[in-house]
């Protein structure tokens, strides 16, 4: 069984919770891409920090 890397919480917008790794530890933030026009591009949109620096995305996959 593997260790949790974070914990988010569902909001109004989208997500919001903690990324905690061993010298890593940052409040996170994971929003709706309202500006999705292709599909190449993320569904979400994942920031960090109080600066919400974008540090990735994310996309939704049905198998």
């Amino acid at each position: 069984m593997a260790n949790a890397l974070g914990y988010v919480s569902e909001t109004k917008t989208g997500f919001e919770g903690a990324l905690a790794m061993m010298n890593l530890n940052a409040t996170i933030r994971i929003e709706k891409n309202a500006e999705k026009a292709e599909e190449a591009q993320p569904d979400y949109r994942i920031f960090a920090g109080e600066t919400a620096t974008e540090i990735g995305g994310g996309w939704m996959r049905k198998a």
